[in-house]
């Protein structure tokens, strides 16, 4: 599932997003892998689960945005997603490599 949602991976902000900027729905990845509803619901539940992407309900709407410390390029990634992903087991192992 991972190697199908990267190429949906914004450059700047982490989110799954289309081209056109409109965010990546559940609904799409089901129709796009041929999964049902339920089996694309418990892959992105693990993915939460083992901290590589969040879910995010901005009113109506939900986005899925990818663990920085594990799929964005560079040294720098901006504040929010900083804060969002600062706790997990992955930004730690990243840092621990720093200290090194």
């Amino acid at each position: 599932m991972v190697y199908f949602l990267l190429p949906y991976l914004s450059y700047e902000s982490g989110m799954l997003k289309h081209p056109n900027g409109q965010p990546l729905h559940r609904l799409y990845i089901a129709k796009e892998t041929g999964l049902s509803i339920n089996s694309v619901d418990r892959i992105l539940q693990k993915l939460k689960e083992n901290q590589i992407i969040s879910r995010n309900v901005t009113g109506q709407s939900v986005q899925y945005i990818m663990n920085p410390w594990l799929f964005m390029r560079g040294k720098r990634i901006n504040k929010t997603l900083y804060e969002m992903f600062k706790n997990t087991r992955w930004a730690k192992v990243y840092d621990l490599r720093d200290k090194r």
